[in-house]
């Protein structure tokens, strides 16, 4: 939706790419490719905007570093290892 701010557009994108890198009880946790490639038919849809979308796609270890929780700390691996 163009009425959305933009940091609305991001926060939409982000809790995607999260619940999709992380394991649910109903499925196992996406590859990040699996992911993008998800993101980008919602794209298609209207759901998620391209911008962002894209922006993941070309930092895409850090968007899924940053999702990944380490089961052994239950932190963000990229704050687990830091």
């Amino acid at each position: 939706d163009d009425e959305l701010p933009l940091e609305a557009h991001i926060l939409n994108a982000v809790d995607v790419f999260q619940a999709m890198a992380q394991e649910r009880p109903y499925r196992g946790k996406k590859a990040p490719e699996e992911i993008i490639a998800a993101m980008r038919a919602m794209v298609e849809d209207g759901r998620l905007d391209a911008g962002v979308v894209e922006k993941m796609a070309a930092n895409l270890d850090l968007c899924w570093q940053a999702a990944v929780v380490d089961e052994a700390t239950e932190m963000p691996l990229a704050e687990a290892a830091g």
